[in-house]
């Protein structure tokens, strides 16, 4: 896919290259964003010169990956702001104001990731968040979400559709869902879970049948305003910014619940409509109100951005908990297949590929970084 960037570019209309070299280097600084949080240092400044020869790239540290991450992203939101609007984009629809509220978006969610190396005078991730916040086009609604829609014809579908996948009769919830809705009285439970004779142990409940029947099912959010919210809370609550914690964070609640009524047949909701007057009605529930100490907000912002996660981008939430620890998901040592018994494992091990054609680059970031072990338990730089 990343090679298919480099390709766009070089194909694109000259009337408006802008726009694709800023749309190739967000695709080149997600994409390998997210293999850098799978596994640690990767390559970055030599990837993609296999076709000049380069067949086996050195590895950036994890560190100058991110630099170049964040300088990718900088350099797209500029291009898109220069860029017109462009056509064959199923996403955006070409609009180069949403993009940049997209780009942006996911800076300040690499940012954040960046929490803990936060003080790192090169990174700088405190002064570009306030600069993001207080400069740039941020999305406002569930509108600007970057989602993928799904639609009835086959091979677009919603991969929860019981036509496409096998396995729809196993899904479950976790208790880390369902008793933390009950406990709040959150009527985003009754648009999520399903109740029938199978269940009726109590033990366990199965998905809401919408996820199953519906062939268009709901919009799978990539980088959405609910998260956004969240993590603009966060960033209150640490102090990066001077907004209101509280005010984002039930912004975040509110676009999570919205964006579950509109794409929920009411006849799916068990009877539990979420109008306007239950979600305001919510948000001044005593038991979600946002505490004022950084231990306690961190883990309500966090819980609650767990929740709006629901079905969406499923390894972030994986991502948080490895950075924070909230929620605090139950672990059981007894079932744990993991070699530290009472832990996830940190990170995924590299690819066989990379011991067969890379070995040398390969050797040379195990020892940077993990003494020479690819160690799955093993902490990266940006969890240090």
């Amino acid at each position: 896919g990343l090679v298919n960037g480099v390709k766009m570019v070089e194909l694109a209309a000259d009337n408006n290259p802008n726009a694709f070299q800023a749309l190739n280097k967000f695709v080149k600084a997600f994409t390998i964003f997210y293999i850098s949080m799978e596994m640690g240092d990767v390559p970055y400044s030599d990837a993609l010169q296999g076709e000049v020869g380069n067949i086996t790239p050195k590895y950036d540290s994890q560190k100058d990956v991110m630099l170049q991450v964040l300088d990718d992203l900088e350099e797209a939101y500029t291009l898109f702001g220069q860029a017109k609007n462009f056509d064959g984009d199923p996403v955006l629809g070409g609009d180069v104001s949403k993009w940049q509220k997209t780009v942006a978006s996911f800076e300040l969610k690499v940012l954040m990731n960046l929490s803990r190396v936060a003080d790192d005078a090169d990174l700088r991730v405190k002064e570009r968040f306030a600069a993001i916040v207080s400069n740039k086009k941020l999305m406002e609604s569930n509108e600007d979400n970057y989602q993928l829609v799904f639609s009835e014809k086959k091979g677009q579908r919603y991969p929860m559709y019981k036509d496409d996948f096998n396995y729809n009769m196993y899904p479950m919830l976790s208790t880390m869902i369902v008793d933390v809705m009950k406990q709040n009285q959150d009527y985003r439970l009754f648009y999520i879970h399903e109740i029938s004779e199978m269940y009726s142990s109590d033990n366990f409940c199965n998905l809401n049948l919408r996820y199953k029947n519906n062939a268009a099912g709901e919009p799978f959010i990539t980088v959405g305003y609910a998260d956004q919210c969240f993590i603009l809370a966060e960033a209150a609550v640490r102090g990066w910014i001077s907004g209101s914690a509280d005010t984002y964070y039930k912004k975040g609640i509110e676009a999570s619940m919205r964006f579950i009524a509109d794409h929920t047949p009411e006849n799916y909701a068990h009877g539990r409509v979420l109008t306007d007057e239950v979600i305001a009605e919510f948000l001044q529930n005593p038991a979600i109100q946002l505490t004022n100490g950084e231990a306690d907000g961190l883990e309500m912002i966090l819980t609650q951005r767990y929740l709006a996660w629901f079905l969406h981008s499923p390894w972030n939430s994986y991502y948080e908990y490895r950075r924070t620890g909230y929620p605090k998901l139950p672990i059981n040592p007894e079932t744990s297949l993991n070699e530290v018994k009472t832990e996830l494992p940190q990170r995924w091990m590299y690819p066989e590929s990379e011991s067969q054609y890379n070995k040398a680059n390969l050797q040379e970031a195990l020892e940077r970084q993990f003494n020479g072990s690819d160690d799955r338990n093993k902490k990266m730089w940006i969890l240090q």
